[in-house]
């Protein structure tokens, strides 16, 4: 699941057009609804990570702009203390129109639907396949070479003893 510059923060300068339109007020860092949402997000979701079977199991990446002055960073990013926060370049609308397979962008959504479509190819497989492969993504993101190479070394042994990899 990925959000792009979404306020989900609220934002500071929508209590001041909100008498405007209620879409507006409802963005409002200081409104009912932003209050709510954040509060039954907290609930359902943030409360719960540490639950063996949570109600649902899903990848946040959360995208703000670095020149988007319509929804800052921190109300794109700061709600969501745990997930994968990233940086994109332009504004509130250019970060998600990239011109070319090079924009930064482009790569992040090329990442995510790769994760996805990993997930569905291992769906039949046990919780050991889908969190082996976690790890190597884990590891990929942060360059552990160390921890590649082991679980390489694990996975050759596995495939000379002619056992199912996981």
């Amino acid at each position: 699941f990925a959000l792009f510059g979404t306020p989900s923060g609220g934002l500071k300068t929508a209590a001041v057009g909100g008498w405007v339109k209620e879409q507006i007020a409802n963005m409002s860092v200081y409104g009912a609804f932003i209050n709510s949402l954040r509060s039954d997000w907290k609930r359902l979701i943030d409360d719960r990570r540490a639950d063996p079977a949570p109600p649902v199991r899903f990848n946040l990446t959360l995208f703000a702009g670095w020149e988007d002055n319509f929804v800052p960073q921190e109300a794109a990013l700061d709600p969501f203390p745990f997930n994968d926060k990233q940086i994109l370049p332009g504004n509130h609308t250019s970060m998600i129109k990239p011109e070319s397979e090079k924009e930064l962008v482009y790569q992040w959504v090329k990442k995510i639907l790769g994760r996805v479509s990993q997930r569905r190819q291992v769906a039949r497989q046990s919780q050991d396949a889908i969190q082996f492969i976690n790890r190597i993504h884990a590891a990929v993101d942060i360059g552990d070479a160390d921890e590649l190479a082991a679980m390489a070394d694990r996975l050759g042994k596995l495939r000379e003893a002619d056992q199912p990899p996981l």
